[in-house]
């Protein structure tokens, strides 16, 4: 029984070991390759007579080094920052319940999958950095708890069910991040969003009500945007969000494209 123990010390001590190892390597890997992937489109638009310039971003919601960098230096030249979610100050208890009970499940798996691409909660987002530069901040999806209160009980269930077996398999999703980190494809978020708004309105289930949400937030955005008298706003959400967000706000106000949608160059900031 001893020598058996020994043995599966020594494999245990060493595959714990050569993990260790792996992962300093792959840190260092992306001390010197991570890259911004946010997605950015510019518009001008004419309001009342006004003219305002409206930038349009979509995040990964975990920021890289680059993107917090970006975040942090583009964000001075705005009046005014509105952002995919809510306050959570008028969350009804239903969905506080709700939220609260996925949350330990959320962060686990948020946790293993950014390691392994290098996306930290401690990099300063859009609305980070928006705070730090004392930049007015609002939430366009305060009408719905932050879109929770748009998920009926199925939706629900799937996305609770979704991240408790995201957290069972937590290495998985390391290695899933690793992967995607290390893929060559510089466009691949650019990709994604017209990948993720066909996807949405293909006529499938869309469990996270994506395209409803589109719609929510486009409107709550046009309100700030009719009722304050900013110059220069920009509008943050999710990449899974960016397309229909642009859609829908075409259809509300008048928006003239300055560029095609980019990703910004990190010698540009």
């Amino acid at each position: 029984m001893l020598p058996f123990a020994l043995v599966a010390s020594y494999y245990i001590g060493c595959g714990s070991m050569s993990i260790m190892h792996y992962n300093k390597e792959h840190k260092q890997w992306l001390s010197e390759n991570s890259r911004n992937e946010l997605v950015v489109q510019d518009f001008n638009s004419e309001v009342d007579g006004e003219q305002k310039h409206i930038t349009l971003v979509g995040e990964i919601h975990v920021y890289t080094k680059p993107e917090s960098e970006y975040a942090n230096q583009i964000v001075k030249d705005y009046d005014v920052v509105l952002c995919e979610g809510a306050s959570g100050e008028n969350t009804s208890l239903r969905n506080k319940l709700f939220l609260s009970s996925i949350k330990p499940f959320v962060r686990m798996a948020r946790y293993c999958y950014t390691h392994g691409t290098g996306r930290l909660i401690t990099n300063d987002s859009l609305d980070d950095a928006a705070e730090n530069a004392g930049k007015p901040i609002f939430f366009i999806e305060e009408g719905t708890d932050g879109g929770i209160g748009t998920l009926d009980f199925e939706s629900k269930a799937f996305v609770w069910s979704e991240y408790f077996m995201r957290t069972l398999f937590c290495p998985s999703e390391y290695i899933d991040g690793v992967s995607t980190a290390m893929r060559n494809d510089e466009d691949m978020s650019l990709d994604i969003v017209d990948d993720l708004y066909e996807m949405a309105r293909s006529g499938r289930k869309d469990p996270l009500n994506v395209a409803e949400r589109d719609v929510n937030m486009a409107r709550e955005a046009y309100d700030h945007i009719m009722a304050r008298d900013d110059d220069r706003i920009m509008i943050v959400v999710g990449v899974a969000h960016f397309r229909g967000i642009r859609e829908e706000l075409s259809d509300l106000i008048d928006l003239v494209p300055i560029n095609e949608p980019y990703i910004p160059d990190s010698n540009s900031y």
